[in-house]
């Protein structure tokens, strides 16, 4: 009698958590928008536990700076995104970390015009930073950041334009 007892209840109980198996689900998308973000975005960090960036100037030749079209299709038209040096950034870095990188010099990297078109049909652009380790003197940390400034009137999203890097010197 208990054996039955328990397959009466394990049937019931299949029989109602099987219940509408067939209705799917449709998300509905119309209210979403495009949006251009920095997909490495790093500053400022989104754990509870703060990441230290470690890039190394030896060796380095290319910070690789990439954009993303984040939407459920590629982009419709060829998108410019412009893209700054951010030194405010790099302040605030060093003061959230308690660090004292010097910026960057002007001469050692180069980066033509900060601006880079995603294509019509694709979802990213790189832009390459070409970094000179030889004109990175000493032993010195040295630091710099770039935002996501601007993207053909596309929405940037706040929390991915930002990148940061550290470098060491030689």
């Amino acid at each position: 009698m208990k054996k039955i007892s328990i397959y009466i209840i394990i049937l019931c109980s299949l029989t109602i958590f099987s219940g509408c198996l067939k209705d799917d689900i449709k998300p509905d998308y119309s209210g979403i928008e495009p949006i251009i973000i920095n997909p490495l975005s790093n500053y400022p960090g989104r754990s509870f536990f703060p990441i230290m960036l470690t890039d190394s100037a030896l060796g380095t030749k290319k910070l690789n700076l990439r954009v993303n079209y984040s939407f459920i299709e590629t982009a419709p038209k060829n998108i410019t995104v412009t893209l700054k040096v951010n030194d405010s950034l790099s302040i605030a870095y060093n003061n959230a970390f308690g660090k004292n990188y010097i910026k960057l010099p002007a001469s050692a990297y180069s980066v033509g015009d900060l601006r880079v078109t995603i294509a019509k049909g694709a979802d990213q652009a790189q832009l390459q930073i070409i970094v000179d380790p030889t004109k990175i003197a000493g032993s010195n940390d040295y630091i710099i950041a770039f935002t996501i400034v601007n993207a053909d009137g596309i929405k940037v999203a706040s929390n991915y334009r930002d990148m940061v890097y550290t470098l060491k010197g030689r």
